[in-house]
């Protein structure tokens, strides 16, 4: 997904997660998961929670 355009430590605002993606789950799951293992912070507006590769 990331051929290095977007540095590590990048920061990802999306109004909530269904934004993220409109796939199938397993495909959008697969894209949260590669957007959060290239070091890049997700955080949603509609409840300001961030996700990173650390999130429990």
């Amino acid at each position: 997904m990331n051929n290095g355009d977007i540095a590590p430590d990048s920061v990802l605002i999306v109004e909530s997660l269904d934004r993220l993606s409109r796939q199938e789950v397993l495909k959008a799951f697969g894209q949260f998961a590669s957007i959060l293992g290239a070091d890049i912070k997700i955080v949603t507006l509609i409840d300001g929670y961030e996700y990173t590769k650390d999130s429990e």
